[in-house]
């Protein structure tokens, strides 16, 4: 069973972009993914160009849907704390 692709309206963008907003990371690409698999072919490309979403977020959101969640790791990320360096 086919279903016609989403048709982006302007009060549909403002949703979406809202929406996506709202959420950080794991929550967000997922919906990203699911936003972009229900505009069809093109989706992403339609996604990038007219909600302004990146494409490699979209396309890890898509990963995640298909596999499993990608743990995002926050805390490793930055400089590390002075004692941290000099305990060496």
């Amino acid at each position: 069973m086919d279903v016609a692709p989403l048709m982006l309206t302007d009060s549909l963008k403002v949703l979406l972009k809202d929406t996506a907003t709202r959420w950080k990371g794991t929550e967000r690409r997922p919906f990203m993914a699911q936003v972009v698999q229900s505009l069809g072919r093109g989706g992403a490309v339609q996604a990038e160009r007219e909600l302004g979403w990146n494409r490699g977020t979209v396309r890890k959101g898509l990963y995640e849907l298909e596999h499993r969640p990608i743990q995002d790791a926050f805390a490793q990320q930055g400089r590390k704390p002075v004692e941290a360096q000099l305990s060496c």
